[in-house]
């Protein structure tokens, strides 16, 4: 029964993928099909590397607890499909588990379907969670060069071929299902304020990208999710009826409305109170600092859990997340490619300091104004909290596509001599 329901459902993934590739323009079906590849191999390069580089990895260790999980289903159903749904980390069947942090069990849960009809494989479960990140930037990058076609190039290589980006939200990480979340989420907020027509299974599945960025990387959820819900109510509600027409005044009750939601998002998860948040990021630096003693990792002066100590040290932070390690800095192979696409993010915004009045005076300011806070947000305190270079470079790939989008934007067009008016 499992072989049938099995190739059933792989059938069904190759003609869905071939009518999507179909249905694309003809300029674009090359591209669809070389970045599906790069996106499948990515994640085989990740069990790969998993494999035979790194000593210990959460990626086969996750895949293990879904075959756990998924035995339970041939032997009580009815239990099975209960803790899918309600289960949590004081439930009985965690001790079967290794991964019963309530984030890494909500991946196993979801890994326990997928491997069920993947034919109980690794690498054709790995394949299924490539493919269901490549569809969320697939569905960004199709929005994107729909509502800014001078774009078009930039949003290809930003999502589909930075390396780094490709290489940790493919294959069997928390990182594969937050990314395709966070893109369909994107591309949803910008369908939105750029008053597309929106469809009801996009309103559907911007509801469980919602429940899966917040389950899977609630701290890029944090940032993201008021970000888009600010933008969206200036540009739709308040800006059309109070006629407001001062760009000043535009960022500063951006600013205001961004501020009192995140007020209230503090409320939601614990780390985020205020009476401890920086307490939790301060205390994550001094656990990766001391596990990371003279390794690569971004030093910090005198880092203390009060807001001057951190508003100090934040330049510094914001720094090293977008741009290090340097060439000069790495260790190994993996590092050096990481420095490399530094070195191009730093290039690239030397050359983008030109065009700051041109962002300024676009009437798409506001989403560039709720992309930029983004990433600075969300850069300084990954920094803080996981100074240590290799973590950085995995946690960071919340920001980057959104990053080298912004950057490459007005050279892309050069490039690819698109006339600007």
């Amino acid at each position: 029964m499992t072989l049938v329901i099995s190739s059933l459902f792989w059938c069904s993934v190759v003609y869905f993928l071939a009518k999507l590739f179909l249905r694309q323009a003809r300029e674009f079906r090359p591209i669809f099909l070389v970045g599906l590849i790069v996106k499948i191999a990515a994640g085989i390069c990740v069990g790969l590397i998993y494999t035979y580089y790194y000593t210990a990895g959460d990626t086969f260790g996750f895949f293990k607890d879904g075959q756990t999980l998924a035995a339970l289903f041939h032997k009580a159903r009815g239990e099975y499909f209960n803790f899918l749904l309600w289960g949590d980390g004081s439930s009985e069947m965690v001790d079967a588990l290794v991964n019963v942090q309530r984030r890494s069990l909500f991946l196993v849960k979801n890994l326990s379907v997928v491997s069920m009809v993947s034919f109980n494989n690794y690498w054709m479960s790995s394949i299924v969670f490539s493919i269901v990140s490549f569809l969320g930037c697939w569905y960004a990058l199709n929005k994107f060069t729909i509502h800014f076609p001078e774009g078009k190039w930039a949003a290809i290589i930003s999502l589909l071929f930075i390396p780094s980006f490709v290489f940790w939200s493919a294959g069997i990480t928390k990182e594969s299902l937050s990314i395709a979340a966070l893109m369909f989420l994107t591309g949803f907020t910008i369908v939105i304020v750029s008053h597309g027509k929106s469809k009801s299974w996009e309103w559907i599945i911007a509801i469980v990208a919602v429940l899966y960025l917040w389950n899977l990387k609630y701290y890029w959820a944090a940032l993201f999710i008021p970000a888009a819900i600010v933008t969206i109510l200036l540009i739709k509600v308040v800006i059309p009826y109070t006629q407001i027409r001062n760009k000043t005044l535009e960022i500063i009750l951006w600013i205001i409305l961004f501020c009192f939601i995140i007020l209230g998002v503090s409320n939601i998860h614990p780390n985020f109170y205020l009476s401890r948040f920086l307490n939790v990021v301060v205390d994550n630096y001094n656990a990766y600092a001391i596990a990371s003693e003279n390794g690569p990792v971004v030093h910090f002066v005198n880092l203390q859990a009060n807001w001057i100590s951190i508003l100090l040290n934040s330049p510094w932070a914001l720094f090293s997340g977008l741009f290090r390690p340097f060439i000069f800095e790495v260790f190994s192979v993996f590092q050096a490619a990481i420095a490399i696409e530094n070195l191009v993010l730093l290039t690239l915004c030397l050359y983008n300091v030109k065009h700051i009045s041109n962002a300024w005076n676009s009437s798409n300011r506001l989403l560039v104004i709720s992309a930029l806070v983004y990433i600075g947000l969300l850069a300084v305190f990954l920094t803080l909290s996981t100074p240590n270079f290799g973590t950085l470079s995995r946690y960071r790939i919340g920001f980057l596509p959104l990053l080298f989008f912004l950057l490459l934007y007005y050279p892309s067009q050069v490039i690819f001599n698109k006339d600007r008016k």
